[in-house]
C-alpha cells in the first residue's frame, strides 16, 4: 500500500512538473549549471591537486631546480649537468637522484615516419620512480653509456596506435632521427613523467667529464628523500651543498643557489591558484543555483495554496500534502542532478581537448607567428624588394610554402631585435624542434657547407634546421636527403650541423 501511494506521489509529481514546463525548466536549468560546473571544476581539480600520483611513495618526490639569488622570478631554472652529478655524488639526503629532459624526434618503422614526443632520461628515473613496463625491460647503466646509447622504451599508447599491440615488439629495430635503435621496452598505460604526450624514452648517456666548460643548464632533476627526511632539511643541505659548488665553480655557479620542490607541486604550480579561485567560484555559483531554485518553489507554493486548501478540506493530512510536496522536490532535483552529470561530463571532455598539449610558450610562439604574419600581409612586406633581397626572404623562397614564410616573417623580425640586444639570442627560426631554435645565420653557414658537397636541395633547409636543433643530443645528426649509404657524402657538413650551438628562445 505505501509503494502504491509513493508511486502515485511520483505520477502526479511528474505530471505537474510537465504541466508547469516553465518553472520545470527554469529549476532544471540553474541545478545543472551548478552541479555541472562544480562537478565539473572538481573533478579537474581531484586529479591535478588530491588524487595520489601513479608512483610509488609519491609523497617522497621532488624536483630538484637551480635557483639564480640575483634574478628575480627565477626560482625554477634547469640544471646544469656538471652540478646534477656533483649533488648526485655529495648530497646526504636523497636515495636516489635523476636526471631529464624533454625534447622531440622522427620515429621512423619501414615506411612510416612521425614526429613524437621524447624524453632523454638517466637509466635510474624509472627505477625511482617505482614504475615496470608491461613488456620488456627499463634501461640499464651499460644502455646509458656515451656512445652505446641504442635502447629505446615507447610508451603504451604508441605500442598500440603503431605497432598494434604486437607481443614481438620488443627487439625490434627503428630509427630515431635516422639513427637506430632497439625497442626493449613497453611502459604501462597513462605512464608520464610531467609531460603527458610522451611517446619515447631514449638514455640521457652522461659521462664524468667537466660539462661547465662546454654547456650550460638544459636538464631537469628528479630525487627522492631518504626515510625521515623533510623537504626542509634537503633544501637547507642542498643549499649548503650549492654554496660549497660555487666556492669551488666561481665563474659558471655565482649568484646560482638549490630550490627543492615537491613533485606534485611542480606539476601544478602554474595552475593550482587558478584552480582554487575556480573552485570557490563554481561553489559559490551552485549556492546560487540552489538558493535560485529555492525561491521558485517558494513561488509556486505560494500559487498553489488554494489547492493545498481545498485537498487539506476534502481529508488530506498534513503529513500526506508534506509529502506529495517533497516527492516534488526530490524529482526535481534528481532531474537537475541527471542533467549537470551529462554537463559535467561534457564539460570535462571539453576542457581536457582545451588543455594545452604543449608548453606555453608554443602557443605563444603560434600566436605571434600568426599576428606577424598578418601583418606584414597587410602592409606588403612579402612583396617588398627589399623583403625579397633579404636572407630571410631568400630563406623562405628556398623552403617554399606559407609555414616556411611565416617563419622567415620571425627570423627577420628576431634577428632585428636581436642585434638591437647585442644578438645575445639570435633568430628563432626551428622546425619542429619544440621551442628550440637556430639563428638564421648559423643555419645559412651550415647550408653553405652542405652545398660544397652537393647542391643544396630545399628539403635539406627543415632538416639541417632540426639537426641544428635536436633538443640536448647533438651527438646525433639528421641524415639529409640524398646522403650515400656509406655516410661520407656530407659526414663533416652534419658533424658541423650538430655543433652549433642553438638559442632558447
Amino acid at each position: 500500500m505505501a509503494l502504491e501511494t509513493i508511486w502515485q506521489d511520483v505520477r502526479y509529481a511528474f505530471r505537474g512538473l510537465l504541466r508547469n514546463s516553465g518553472f520545470s525548466a527554469a529549476a532544471i536549468l540553474s541545478l545543472m549549471l551548478g552541479i555541472g560546473a562544480s562537478l565539473a571544476i572538481f573533478t579537474v581539480t581531484d586529479n591535478l591537486l588530491l588524487r595520489p600520483l601513479p608512483y610509488r611513495d609519491a609523497g617522497g618526490l621532488v624536483m630538484v631546480w637551480e635557483r639564480n639569488t640575483r634574478l628575480a622570478g627565477e626560482d625554477h631554472n634547469v640544471v646544469s649537468p656538471g652540478n646534477y652529478l656533483d649533488w648526485k655524488r655529495q648530497n646526504d639526503v636523497f636515495e636516489s637522484m635523476a636526471g631529464f629532459r624533454a625534447g622531440s624526434s622522427v620515429l621512423s618503422a619501414g615506411s612510416r615516419s612521425e614526429q613524437l614526443e621524447k624524453q632523454l632520461v638517466t637509466a635510474d628515473v624509472f627505477p625511482l620512480l617505482g614504475v615496470q613496463p608491461v613488456r620488456g625491460r627499463l634501461f640499464t647503466a651499460e644502455d646509458d653509456t656515451p656512445g652505446v646509447n641504442s635502447a629505446l622504451i615507447i610508451s603504451y599508447r604508441l605500442w598500440q596506435s603503431w605497432f598494434g599491440g604486437d607481443e614481438g615488439v620488443i627487439g625490434r629495430k627503428v630509427q630515431v632521427n635516422s639513427t637506430p635503435r632497439i625497442i626493449i621496452g613497453v611502459m604501462p598505460p597513462g605512464f608520464y613523467l610531467l609531460e603527458r604526450e610522451t611517446d619515447l624514452w631514449d638514455t640521457l648517456g652522461l659521462d664524468n667529464r667537466d660539462y661547465r666548460k662546454a654547456q650550460g643548464r638544459w636538464m631537469r632533476c628528479l630525487a627522492r628523500l631518504k626515510p625521515g627526511v623533510t623537504r626542509d632539511v634537503a633544501q637547507s643541505h642542498m643549499a649548503a651543498l650549492a654554496q660549497r659548488l660555487e666556492t669551488a665553480y666561481p665563474v659558471f655557479d655565482k649568484n646560482w643557489s638549490v630550490n627543492v620542490e615537491p613533485l606534485r607541486d611542480s606539476m601544478v604550480r602554474q595552475v593550482r591558484t587558478s584552480l582554487l579561485i575556480l573552485l570557490g567560484a563554481v561553489g559559490l555559483l551552485l549556492a546560487v543555483a540552489c538558493a535560485n531554485v529555492a525561491n521558485l518553489l517558494l513561488a509556486r507554493y505560494a500559487a498553489r495554496r488554494r489547492e493545498l486548501a481545498v485537498r487539506m478540506s476534502v481529508g488530506a493530512g498534513r503529513f500526506r500534502v508534506i509529502r506529495q510536496l517533497l516527492t516534488e522536490s526530490v524529482l526535481l532535483g534528481l532531474l537537475g542532478g541527471a542533467a549537470g552529470v551529462l554537463a559535467a561530463k561534457w564539460a570535462v571532455q571539453w576542457l581536457v581537448a582545451l588543455a594545452p598539449r604543449k608548453p606555453l610558450t608554443r602557443n605563444a610562439d603560434l600566436l605571434r607567428s600568426a599576428y606577424t604574419l598578418l601583418r606584414d600581409r597587410r602592409f606588403g612586406v612579402h612583396r617588398n624588394p627589399v623583403w625579397d633581397r633579404s636572407s630571410a626572404g631568400r630563406l623562405a623562397r628556398t623552403v617554399g610554402g606559407w609555414p616556411a614564410r611565416v617563419r622567415a616573417l620571425e627570423c627577420r623580425r628576431n634577428e632585428s631585435a636581436a642585434s638591437v640586444a647585442g644578438r645575445r639570442r639570435g633568430c628563432a627560426f626551428g622546425h619542429a624542434t619544440r621551442g628550440r631554435y637556430v639563428a638564421v645565420s648559423q643555419l645559412r653557414r651550415v647550408a653553405d657547407r652542405q652545398s660544397r658537397t652537393r647542391p643544396l636541395r630545399s628539403a635539406d633547409l627543415p632538416r639541417i634546421a632540426s639537426c641544428c636543433a635536436l633538443s640536448g643530443s647533438f651527438a646525433q645528426p639528421v641524415l639529409l636527403a640524398g646522403d650515400r649509404a656509406d655516410g661520407t657524402a656530407s659526414r663533416r657538413a652534419r658533424r658541423e650541423c650538430c655543433q652549433l650551438p642553438s638559442v632558447q628562445w
